[in-house]
């Protein structure tokens, strides 16, 4: 199935591409699980997985058929006209009356960030002093500390202007201009601090869905050829296993339990196998969409309405020798909406991200690119959580 989503839409911009590769990765990482945990995958889960991948391809195959305007879009990109994406060569730059201030804002945020992290660690009992600092922040975050508004502002701003640090960095890297790319670091490292202090994994793994997903775009979007196409996959690849390596370091640093190569191939295979052995006593819901419309039902709330509520984290299954409380973003659909509501929901967003790219392609413009870097992780992190009703549809998502 992957290969066939790479051949029909042409390459690494394809969410099904994108999915797909992501759950291969995830199932050699389990296979190299198989003897430790002495466990095998069982009938029913597989099905479950393929059945939610293979909707998702079909619904980016009835994005790829549909019409925008007078534009109809072929499989491989182009137009019917002949008009594909035009993407300029000449370098980018920030004027200074840009990148000055925002700089001084994301300086000022992170020593907020840093001194509010601190403080929620020692409320939380930490007693390392900044060396128990995240793992105690993260704990506090858990329980239910939320960010001032303030503080979270700076953060979206620091967010999207390191967003859009990275498109311009990639972009001149490809046009081999070296200009400002000692400035464009800073900024991206400030913010890649930021999400450092937040203690999880999630916000510095979407750092770099946003850095992968934009190198893709700026690279192969035009690629033609096979020779062309391999140096592009050869390039995600090193960037994914630097991002593995990172991961893996960022563990280290947190106390998390697993080392080296054994943490870097656990994690991915965790979910995969937690969601075999949630299959074989499923539960049912409290109500409808219990596990997947939390944010929605946030949401609702804020106006006064009382809503159902529950916690995101999901709770923990143990086999032989681990367990986990991550089971795929499928696991909610599953249970929330059954077999038919899960493929339903795949279907649904395989049309939305193929919707999302087709528009990429065809706008030519720097922000479109920049958007769908900054909201294509749910595709990614599908493997480990659902993210699409739970991180994109919230109020987070309101202050972009």
């Amino acid at each position: 199935m992957f290969l066939l989503a790479y051949k029909k839409f042409s390459g690494l911009i394809s969410p099904s591409v994108q999915l797909l590769g992501i759950f291969l990765v995830g199932f050699f990482c389990y296979a190299t699980q198989l003897r430790k945990w002495n466990t095998d995958i069982e009938l029913k889960t597989m099905l479950v997985i393929l059945l939610g991948l293979l909707f998702f391809f079909l619904g980016e195959t009835l994005s790829s058929k549909i019409r925008i305007g007078r534009t109809y879009y072929q499989s491989d990109n182009t137009i019917q006209d002949n008009t594909i994406y035009v993407y300029q060569d000449d370098p980018l730059y920030i004027p200074a009356r840009y990148m000055v201030p925002l700089l001084l804002v994301e300086i000022i945020t992170l020593i907020f960030y840093f001194r509010f992290t601190y403080s929620i660690s020692l409320e939380a009992g930490n007693p390392f002093g900044y060396a128990g600092m995240i793992n105690y922040a993260y704990i506090a975050r858990l329980e239910g500390v939320d960010t001032p508004t303030l503080l979270t502002i700076g953060w979206v701003v620091s967010r999207c202007f390191s967003a859009y640090c990275i498109f311009v960095l990639i972009h001149n890297m490809k046009t081999k201009c070296r200009k400002g790319i000692v400035i464009l670091s800073f900024s991206i490292l400030l913010y890649f601090i930021m999400t450092f202090l937040q203690g999880g994994r999630t916000s510095m793994f979407r750092v770099f869905v946003q850095i992968i997903t934009t190198y893709i775009f700026v690279y192969g979007i035009r690629q033609r050829g096979t020779s062309q196409a391999l140096k592009v996959i050869r390039k995600v690849l090193v960037l994914g296993i630097l991002c593995l390596v990172a991961f893996n370091i960022y563990g280290v640093l947190r106390n998390s339990d697993g080392t080296g190569f054994e943490k870097i191939f656990r994690y991915p295979a965790l979910s995969i196998q937690a969601f075999n052995v949630y299959l074989d006593n499923p539960r049912q819901p409290l109500v409808f969409g219990e596990e997947t419309l939390i944010s929605l039902r946030s949401i609702i709330s804020r106006f006064g309405i009382n809503t159902f509520s529950r916690k995101v984290q999901l709770d923990a299954v143990a086999w032989t020798g681990d367990y986990s409380n991550i089971y795929t973003g499928m696991r909610r659909y599953y249970t929330d909406f059954g077999l038919l509501g899960l493929c339903m929901i795949m279907f649904f967003l395989g049309w939305f991200y193929g919707e999302f790219k087709k528009r990429v392609v065809y706008s030519a413009r720097i922000r479109t690119i920049i958007l769908y870097g900054l909201f294509s992780y749910p595709v990614i992190e599908m493997l480990f959580e659902e993210r699409f009703f739970i991180g994109l549809i919230s109020f987070g998502t309101v202050y972009f």
